[in-house]
């Protein structure tokens, strides 16, 4: 399990990759190529949902929506 400096430098380090269109990240002697912003996303979920579980926050299972026809 990575630290929470790691992930936050990982999430970052991929955040900077999608939107410059990299497909290749290193990360110390890792790299990682991903096929698809779609892998790069997934990826910065995954950490992102990590991070939030060392940081002792809970993760957001789903939402309610109230809506009426204004009648």
């Amino acid at each position: 399990m990575a630290s929470i400096s790691e992930l936050q430098s990982r999430i970052a380090k991929l955040k900077a990759a999608r939107a410059s269109g990299a497909a290749r990240i290193s990360y110390g002697e890792r790299m990682v190529e991903y096929r698809s912003v779609e892998e790069i996303t997934a990826a910065i979920a995954a950490d992102e949902r990590e991070l939030a579980s060392l940081q002792g926050q809970s993760a957001v299972r789903g939402f309610y929506m109230n809506s009426d026809k204004g009648l």
